[in-house]
């Protein structure tokens, strides 16, 4: 049965919304998350144009710690200058670059967070769903079984960092 699951996981492409509607599931009672985004600032987004795709990397501050973002989604289409229903980023190749805004129901996402929530709750999941940018965390050791653990039902998702990245990404057109 778990291997089923894991399977097919493996077998379907992982969206940012998928990614985001598995921490409404697995945490339906948290306060934070989701809920906890206003208290993130993001700056420092740099647009990373790879083939038929795109990569953004973020710098965000949430209480008094910083935190490296990532994220690349697949299928971006590039559309012609000045087409109507496009949006342009400045890509690092010192570039500018217009693509049909990135449909987040639809378009394969893999991202990933340098904060502890990500870490130690979604990074080997994400892995396991082909959904995580960059290698797996080492496997992690409980040192004590009077805690619950930190995902007990098992899903991959996102932290609050990487919410409010996409909500900016939204607000400037590169997401819809």
């Amino acid at each position: 049965m778990r291997g089923e699951r894991l399977q097919q996981a493996l077998d379907e492409e992982t969206t940012y919304n998928q990614l985001r509607q598995n921490i409404q599931v697995g945490f339906p009672d948290t306060q934070k998350r989701q809920h906890a985004t206003g208290e993130v600032n993001v700056g420092n987004i740099q647009f990373v144009p790879v083939a038929n795709g795109l990569q953004i990397n973020a710098q965000s501050r949430s209480n008094s710690h910083n935190y490296a973002q990532s994220m690349i989604f697949t299928g971006v289409e590039t559309a012609p200058e000045g087409a109507p229903d496009t949006a342009s980023y400045m890509g690092t190749d010192g570039e500018t670059h217009n693509i049909t805004p990135i449909a987040l129901a639809g378009s394969r996402a893999k991202v990933n967070c340098s904060c502890l929530d990500f870490h130690y709750r979604f990074a080997k999941l994400n892995y396991s769903a082909d959904a995580l940018v960059g290698n797996p965390p080492p496997l992690y050791q409980r040192k004590t079984q009077t805690r619950p653990p930190a995902n007990p039902a098992r899903v991959p998702g996102i932290c609050k960092h990487i919410i409010r990245l996409v909500d900016m990404l939204k607000q400037q057109g590169i997401l819809r």
